[in-house]
């Protein structure tokens, strides 16, 4: 699925979390990927899977690689 147009845009489910979840499904976009000091977090409220983790380490690596068709 297409999110906001971002064709890098990795849809996260409930099946995507080894721990915890999101009220619904989301979207991990690197292209709006950014830092932030460790003092602005709260907590952690899911964690995701190994395979879903990879899927979005593999869409950054696209981004930065310039593949828009991974």
């Amino acid at each position: 699925m297409e999110a906001y147009g971002d064709r890098l845009a990795v849809e996260l489910a409930v099946p995507d979390f080894a721990g915890g979840s999101l009220h619904r499904v989301s979207f991990a976009r690197p292209g709006k990927l950014f830092t932030a000091h460790e003092s602005l977090l709260q907590g952690q409220v899911a964690r995701l899977t190994s395979e879903s983790h990879a899927r979005v380490v593999e869409r950054v690596i696209a981004l930065l690689r310039h593949d828009l068709n991974a």
